[in-house]
């Protein structure tokens, strides 16, 4: 998919959800938190696992909720800290067509496509994998397989 404007969208697969995720984002806190020397991405971590009163914490979140903390967490991990304040994301959960245990999602950047998406001559990359603690999430832009584009309510029953 090309960009439009500023606005572009990738498709993301491979989002866990229920224990395996939490899982990966403890081990991958854990592991930060041992060597103290990347204190945004152990806020980020921290964020995504233990919210405010208000908020229910990361195993407590329904499934859906949990992928899109997760993918939030990865993507702001991967953003440097002035794209962190300058570009707008927008993540929308989907279903997997092909595991119960994933997600998928769209993710929309606006305000540009940053650094970890493009190659050296500035152009979109066509797919990337970024890995949280063994769990790699698969990054396109051409939705390459079969993607359901958007959430279904209710159950749907076919005959």
């Amino acid at each position: 998919m090309t960009a439009r404007g500023k606005n572009t969208i990738f498709r993301v697969t491979g989002i866990p959800v229920g224990a395996r995720a939490e899982g990966a984002l403890k081990s991958a806190l854990d592991d930060l938190s041992l060597d103290d020397d990347d204190a945004d991405s152990i806020s980020i971590l921290r964020s995504a696992l233990s919210h405010g009163d208000d908020t229910l914490a990361f195993g407590e979140q329904e499934e859906d909720q949990q992928a899109e903390g997760f993918l939030k967490a990865a993507i702001l991990i991967e953003l440097s800290s002035d794209e962190r304040s300058s570009l707008k994301t927008r993540i929308e959960i989907l279903p997997s067509c092909y595991h119960d245990d994933t997600r998928s999602a769209l993710l929309h950047f606006d305000g540009g496509v940053p650094k970890f998406l493009q190659s050296s001559a500035k152009q979109l990359v066509e797919e990337r994998q970024i890995d949280v603690y063994d769990i790699d999430l698969n990054i396109d832009r051409n939705f390459y397989g079969f993607t359901q584009m958007y959430a279904t309510a209710g159950n749907i029953t076919a005959e």
